[in-house]
């Protein structure tokens, strides 16, 4: 029996129509009818958009210079993807793409087994059901029994990039088994080591574009999984991919699908090759990094770290993180990519692009799902790859960190106008509200930003809307204030506190933190 994901309806699109699945060869010819690839969970469209990356890497390889790299990405921007060059490779690896082939199925190991017969069950493949807590609801039910073709192989390319670590089933022809166990990697497969940063058109055949880096000196031995021998229990033995189609496509695990008739009935899971996350940034483009000083003491070398997305968190709020580099930091390769073909002028200054954060969390060792990230911010793409515009839009979220925590202060003051024991959560419920409020202001601001903004008054702008926007936070802050803080009492060392008192030092707390041209007028006419 077959079932080949380049023949097969089995990814899930969305279009101007609704959602559909779709094959592997009519996912990119019809990627310009195609809004996004989607799924169960963010993070499989992510790891199925990943695959996809793999195959237009290998499909468009060729040796170029930098200059015909950028010119032929213009044609594909313009003309389409190369479809032939890409039915061509896909021909030429049809048979490893298929999911139930006898010797070689996708992504698996053939045989795959254990000692004891036992397997791991279809809760290890699906990453909403964790165990202990299915905190996710897409597979309650009956559907934990089973799976269809479609969404199991939606699942296993999902594994091999998100499966948290912990101990896995141990199976035969693996020598770090032990007991029948295959102890814990210490890491979850590679994507789950990233906050994943990814630009996205207005159609899935700009967004493959716009994550595609043509780079002139990209290694021949930089090949997917499909490309490699057939993979058995035993690891590899490659310390490091060598590129990002290697990268994409790391065997994290070691799977094998169960089936009975046409469904997935069962999956062993066990682990595959590890990898770290150190110093990964020149193979990995789709993340930030940073230095970290522990590691660099650790392993005696400088050493960068993929800068993960902190979940709950806005992800404009950590906007300087993502588009800042210095000595400390590094910008996601793609990021740098669109600054080279804006530089160029083959990428428009006008063009919009959703800036998309994806991410999950892991806790205990690593060994569970916590939580996930999936946010975007919309923008010209001159916002995230010109240097002046990226520092304004990073000035900015720190003038609106630097408000909030003048709200806090009028939380924390009228607190102790009332000797409130709840001082504490009165700040921190002061500070979410802060951040709520800015929320859409922020989003809406920076999708104003292009080539021909001003850069100080755009800032101007963005401290005037700030100092609004938290003033009328203040205003209910203050108005639910309990009636005590109008009375206040004495504070040692700071005199009476009331309402009243805590008002004006929030005022002019927020004056000092963002000043504006009216504030300088307004003392030179008072003098």
């Amino acid at each position: 029996m077959s079932y080949n994901l380049i023949d097969e309806a089995w990814i899930e699109v969305q279009t101007r129509d609704g959602t559909r699945e779709v094959s592997l060869r009519d996912l990119f010819h019809q990627a310009r009818d195609i809004i996004a690839i989607t799924g169960e969970i963010p993070t499989q469209a992510v790891a199925i958009l990943r695959l996809c990356l793999a195959i237009l890497y290998r499909a468009t390889r060729a040796r170029r210079s930098e200059n015909e790299a950028v010119a032929q990405w213009e044609r594909w921007w313009t003309e389409g993807l190369p479809l032939d060059q890409i039915d061509g490779y896909l021909a030429t690896w049809h048979h490893r793409f298929d999911l139930r082939h006898p010797s070689e199925p996708f992504m698996q190991v053939a045989g795959l087994a254990t000692k004891s017969g036992k397997t791991s069950g279809l809760r290890k493949l699906i990453a909403d059901l964790p165990d202990g807590e299915p905190f996710f609801t897409t597979r309650a039910g009956a559907g934990r029994s089973s799976l269809g073709p479609a969404e199991a192989a939606r699942w296993l390319v999902h594994c091999h990039q998100f499966d948290p670590a912990g101990i896995k089933t141990g199976p035969i022809g693996d020598d770090r088994v032990k007991g029948g166990k295959g102890y814990s990697m210490g890491y979850p497969a590679w994507a789950g080591n990233l906050g994943l940063v990814l630009p996205q058109g207005a159609t899935l055949h700009e967004t493959l574009l716009l994550n595609l880096i043509l780079h002139p000196d990209d290694p021949e031995q930089d090949r997917p999984v499909w490309e490699r021998d057939q993979l058995t229990a035993a690891v590899e033995g490659r310390a490091a991919p060598v590129g990002a189609a290697d990268a994409f496509t790391w065997p994290s695990r070691r799977v094998r699908l169960l089936w009975s008739m046409d469904a997935v009935i069962d999956v062993l899971l066990a682990n595959g090759d590890r990898l770290g996350p150190q110093n990964l940034h020149e193979v990995e483009p789709m993340s930030a990094w940073a230095h970290s000083d522990a590691q660099t003491k650790k392993l005696g070398s400088p050493t960068f770290m993929p800068a993960a997305h902190v979940p709950g968190r806005q992800v404009w709020r950590g906007l300087g993180g993502i588009l800042a580099a210095d000595g400390a930091t590094r910008r996601p390769r793609v990021l740098e990519w669109l600054a080279l073909l804006r530089e160029e002028e083959v990428l428009p200054l006008s063009t919009t692009v959703h800036l998309r954060t994806v991410g999950l969390s892991y806790g205990t060792q690593n060994s569970v799902i916590t939580g996930a990230v999936d946010d975007h911010l919309t923008c010209a793409v001159a916002a995230i790859t010109d240097d002046d515009l990226i520092a304004c839009a990073v000035e900015a979220v720190g003038a609106a960190g630097d408000a909030v925590r003048c709200l806090t202060g009028l939380a924390a003051n009228l607190a102790d106008a009332t000797f409130s024991s709840q001082k504490d959560a009165a700040c921190a419920k002061a500070r979410v509200a802060g951040y709520a409020a800015l929320d859409p202001e922020y989003r809406r601001w920076l999708s104003g930003l292009d080539a021909s903004t001003d850069r100080d008054d755009a800032a101007e702008a963005w401290r005037r809307t700030v100092r609004d926007v938290i003033k009328g936070e203040g205003v209910r802050l203050v108005a639910d204030s309990a009636p005590d803080a109008m009375k206040g009492r004495e504070i040692d060392g700071r005199g009476h506190v009331d309402s009243f008192r805590a008002w004006e030092m929030f005022e002019a707390a927020l004056k000092k933190a963002l000043p504006i041209t009216s504030d300088a007028t307004s003392k030179e006419d008072a003098s």
